[in-house]
This record gives structure tokens, sequence and C-alpha cells, in this order.
């Protein structure tokens, strides 16, 4: 009976936290929006009453079913909700916030027209979408992103929404359809009283709903992901995956198919789903059944990337790894940032690629020996190398939260009864495993170490800020660059201001610094309406072999 009372309460509070979560997302709809779109502002506001209405309904309802009922009118307010804040952006926000969202549009449009997006230069959208070029992506090769680097899924769904938006904001319009997805799986999957949390994660953490109003190609694969995950360790539990454990593999090859994000997770859930099979089955069983379900995942995959692949294999590998390999600027807040925001290292950034990389193979390894104590957080751990990868942005934390939840909530917290072989064969291939793991993760530590001691190559400093309310051909920012190593140096420079970082213009300076040479540049700003901010500006300067980035200190925009 007190497990009951005590089950009964989480769930009300769960409930209660839902609601508050909807109206927290109303609130963005109220003030400035009610004057020009009148209607916006009048439908939130009646939300807002339902949701309140519903909240008492949660404190005063005492039967189950009636709770049942309660909870799914909440579900069916929180999608309405996101809906109309969508209605509400796309209103008052057209331009792309996101450099890819302009970039998988104008690929599912290239579709439609019965051309091969991979390796095509996208750079138009930018101008189509009015994209700010502080919203680009920065390289350290000089310029930016300019090319699909996304799976062939993700452009086949940005085609039939393109095809049936007839091309406004198909993105966004693909991601909150995805977001609601996100909530109606979680409420599905999630235990009873749980499922009230589906709505939290969604609606109450901080930039969820935002990052699928961006445009984020990364949210699409989130719904697939969830049901990837839930009580993964059941998948083959009778020895045959069965219609549903099929159906997982299947949603797990059509997550990877959508975003890379899934391939962080990919490889975690498969060696739990095999470690759990093989201590319960033995290793020929589970061998097998692990195989069947790759396998499954593999073909979701290639079949929906085929016709990219067969068109282009180069131009399709070389982008689904761009991410990856490419020499972007350090983003997000992960130890990377450490250059620009304290002016410690810069002068090895490959470091942290390598680190991130070898640290993640580390915590995989470290999953096989280790199987019993690091299960139930086995697919929160490749989320960890992110932390010191260049590439440190929070939407990777923020994304797999529902993903995180539902494995939590669903998943069996200790292993059930299994094989424990004590061959000393076994005992070696843990030893050695172990040992691999380790040296791995000292690798991983020793690379990143030199990261963070490699110092910045160059001196930087900026000798004129751009005066404010002048036009562009006269806004100029002038730099001191010195080259403090013994080699030849090409260097290529992004200047950071409140609204981000984007590449400027060298309008004067030479293309390369020789060892120990001085030098002065003036950069011009990359867009013809450029406002110079009243904020700070801070110039970096990027080399891309090797890869560095040295800044300088904040520079303050003078008057006119």
């Amino acid at each position: 009976m007190q497990a009951t009372t005590s089950t009964s309460t989480i769930r009300r509070a769960i409930d209660i936290g839902a609601c508050l979560a909807i109206l927290l997302l109303l609130s963005h709809l109220s003030g400035p929006v009610v004057t020009p779109l009148p209607a916006i502002g009048t439908t939130a506001s009646l939300f807002a009453l339902v949701i309140l209405a519903l909240l008492g309904g949660v404190v005063m309802a005492s039967r189950a079913s009636t709770r049942d009922r309660v909870e799914v009118a909440i579900l069916g307010m929180a999608c309405a909700t996101v809906a109309v804040e969508v209605i509400a952006v796309l209103h008052f926000t057209p331009p792309y916030q996101t450099d890819e969202a302009a970039l998988l549009q104008a690929a599912g449009t290239l579709v439609l027209h019965g051309r091969n997006p991979y390796g095509v230069d996208l750079a138009r959208a930018y101008s189509t979408f009015h994209v700010s070029p502080y919203r680009l992506t920065p390289l350290a090769s000089g310029g930016f992103v300019r090319r699909l680097e996304y799976p062939g899924l993700a452009v086949l769904v940005s085609a039939v929404v393109v095809w049936v938006t007839h091309g406004y904001q198909a993105t966004v319009v693909a991601d909150t359809a995805a977001l609601i997805m996100v909530t109606v799986t979680g409420f599905v999957l999630l235990p009873a009283h749980l499922r009230g949390l589906a709505i939290v994660a969604v609606l109450a953490l901080p930039g969820m709903t935002g990052l699928a109003l961006d445009g984020l190609i990364a949210v699409s694969a989130i719904p697939s992901l969830v049901f990837a995950v839930w009580r993964w360790d059941a998948i083959g539990l009778s020895g045959r995956l069965g219609r549903l454990g099929t159906a997982q593999a299947a949603a797990l090859g059509m997550a990877c198919a959508l975003s890379q994000i899934a391939w962080l997770v990919a490889p975690f859930l498969l060696i739990v789903i095999w470690r759990q099979r093989q201590r319960e089955l033995g290793w020929r069983i589970g061998a097998a059944l692990s195989l069947r379900y790759i396998l499954i995942a593999a073909a979701i995959f290639a079949v929906s990337n085929f016709p990219f692949m067969f068109a282009s294999p180069s131009a399709w590998s070389s982008s689904l790894g761009a991410p990856m390999f490419q020499h972007s600027i350090p983003l997000g807040l992960g130890l990377a940032a450490l250059p620009v925001l304290t002016g410690v290292g810069g002068g090895f950034l490959a470091g942290y690629g390598v680190g991130a990389a070898c640290l993640y193979l580390a915590l995989l390894a470290a999953i096989w020996p280790w199987f019993d104590r690091l299960r139930s957080v086995a697919l929160v751990l490749p989320a960890l190398p992110t932390l010191v990868s260049t590439r440190a942005l929070t939407e990777y934390w923020v994304l797999l939260v529902p993903v995180w939840l539902v494995a939590a909530a669903t998943v069996a917290a200790q292993p059930r009864d299994s094989r424990r072989p004590s061959l000393a064969k076994a005992r070696r291939a843990q030893m050695a495993v172990k040992a691999l793991s380790a040296a791995l993760a000292m690798a991983g530590l020793a690379a990143i170490g030199l990261a963070v001691t490699s110092p910045a190559p160059l001196s930087v400093a900026v000798t004129s800020a751009p005066i404010r309310g002048v036009p562009r051909s006269t806004a100029a920012l002038g730099v001191r660059v010195k080259n403090l190593t013994d080699e030849a140096l090409t260097p290529h420079f992004v200047v950071t201001v409140q609204i981000g970082t984007a590449v400027w213009l060298v309008r004067s300076g030479p293309h390369e610094l020789a060892p120990g040479e001085t030098a002065s540049y003036e950069l011009v700003p990359p867009n013809p309406t450029y406002e110079v901010p009243a904020a700070p500006v801070q110039v970096g300067v990027l080399t891309n072999d090797p890869e560095t980035i040295s800044v300088s200190p904040l520079a303050i925009a003078s008057r006119q």
C-alpha cells in the first residue's frame, strides 16, 4: 500500500511538472506576440486556461483511469503548444537560424529536380534563406561549410517536406514533427507513472524546443533512437529477434540514416545487446543474434542511402565523414574552447579530436570487462568524449536526454541470471580488453594534454576596431599578427561578436607569414549590410596545416 501511495505521489508530481513545462513554453508567446499577431496570443491564453484546468485535474484526480485521461489531454496540449510555437516562429523569424537547415532544404530541392546533392556547392542557399554569416560554420582552411554533410534519409525526408510545404521553412516543419514524435513516443514507451517525464524532457529542457525551431537535423533522429533503446536488455531474450527486435533494429538503422548523432550511440547499444545476450545464451547464439540485429540496421541504412551511394560513392562518403574530419573552429563549451575563452593552448587543435576518439574507444572497450558496473550508464558514456572534442556542442547532451530517460526507465537495474564461464581463455580475453581500454585512455589523455599545453603559434592584436554607423566599405578592422614559430603559416581570420562568429575578408595583408614575421591586416565584414555592434569583438586567426587557432584580446568598436 505504501509503495502504491509513493508511486501515485511521484506520478502526480511529474504531471504537475509537465503542466508547468507547457506553461513555460506558452509564456514565450505572450507579450510582443499578442499585438502584431493577436490570434497567436489569444490561442496561447486559451491554451494556458486549459492547462490550468488540467493542472487542477491532476491535483484532484484520485482514480487511475481519470489520471490516464488527464495525462493524455496534457500530452495533446503539449503537442498543440509546440505547433503554435512553430507557427509564431515561422511568422516572426522567416530566416533560417542554422546553416544546416538551409543546406538540407537546398539538398531536398535538388532531389526533387532529379539531381544528386552530394558534392554540390550549396552556398547559394544561405542567401536564399537569409542565413546570417554569423550562423555559418567557419573552417580552419578559410571559408565555411558549403556542402551537404548529412545522411541520405534526412535528404529524402527533406525532399518530401519541401514538396508538401512548397519549400516554406521545410526543415523547421520536419523537425517540429520529429519533436512531437519524440514526446508521443516517450509518453507511450515509459512506464505509466513516469510517462509525464516525456513532456518534461522535451518542453522544459533548455534548448530542446529551440533546437527544433532552429532546424537542427539531429532532432529528426531522436524518435527512432528512443524506440531503438527501449528495453534493450530484452531484445532477443528468447534467442530470436522476433518482430519487435527486428523493428528496433530497423529503427536504429533509420536513426543512423537521419543524423550522425545516432552514430555516437549505436556502437554502445550494439555492444551492450551483444554482451547481454552472450552472457545469457552463450557465445554462439549471442553472436548470431547480434549479427542479425546489426545486419538489419545496416540494411535500412544502406537502402535509404543507396541512390546517393550509387550516384557518387566518393562524394557521398566524404560528405558523411566531413563533420568528424573537417577542421572546424572550436565550437561549444568543452575543453577545446580554452584557447578562445582563456588563451590557453591553440597550437595543436587536432589533439582534441584525437583525444576524444581515443577516449570514446576506451569507453567502448571498457563495457566488455566491466559490463555489470557500466550497463546502466552505457548509453550515456558515448557523450562524455564530446566534452573534449573540437565540437563540444550542448545539443549532443540535450537531444539525447529522452533517449537516456527511456533506456533508464525501461531497462532492468540489474542483469538477469546468466552464464558465467570461468574458462581461463575468457579471463585472459577480459584482461586483454582491460589493457586495451587503459592504453586508449592514456593515449587520449596524452593527446589532450599536448593540445592544452601547445601554445598558440601567432600573436594577435587588434590595432583599430571598426567604426559603428559607417558603410561596410569603411567598417574595417585592423589586426597585427606575428608568427612565433619557425615555419611559414597561412592565416585565415574569423571575428567573434555578440551574435556569433564569422569569417571576415582580408582587404590587405600578406597571404603567408614567414617564421618570425610581423604583418598588418585589414579585415572587412562578410555582409554588405553588416552593422558593427557595440559589444566587444575578438579576432581569431586560424591555420589549417597545422590546425591551430590564435586569438586576440577583446576590442570595443568605436562610434563615428
